[in-house]
């Protein structure tokens, strides 16, 4: 599914990023460390929603995935938020990772309307 693709290239993107930089570390309280965190629940949650879905899925059961896949979304823009603020200056892939994030987000908002509506 294209969404699933979308917070995949998200993903790479930030662990790339954030390795490049050496902003990753063992400490699980290191926000960079969420933030990769956050965005690869995502995936999963997105993949748990949408791979299988097929003509007969029951809308309610994705709408409801879709949901926890959003906060996971809202988690990541936080934490993205928060870690930048550590930095003296946001850099610019954490300007397109945020909106990119806000955009995948509009996304899903769109998708779970027309399982609303199919339900």
């Amino acid at each position: 599914h294209p969404l699933i693709s979308t917070m995949m290239d998200i993903s790479s993107r930030i662990f790339f990023e954030a390795e490049s930089r050496k902003l990753l570390n063992d400490e699980s309280s290191n926000p960079w460390n969420q933030l990769l965190w956050h965005s690869q629940l995502t995936v999963s949650k997105l993949v748990s929603a949408l791979e299988d879905v097929v003509e007969d899925a029951e809308p309610g059961f994705v709408v409801a995935t879709l949901k926890r896949a959003l906060h996971l979304i809202h988690l990541a823009i936080a934490t993205l938020e928060a870690a930048s603020r550590l930095q003296e200056k946001k850099e610019d892939w954490q300007t397109e990772v945020r909106k990119e994030l806000f955009t995948l987000r509009e996304s899903i908002f769109d998708l779970m309307q027309i399982y609303r509506k199919a339900g």
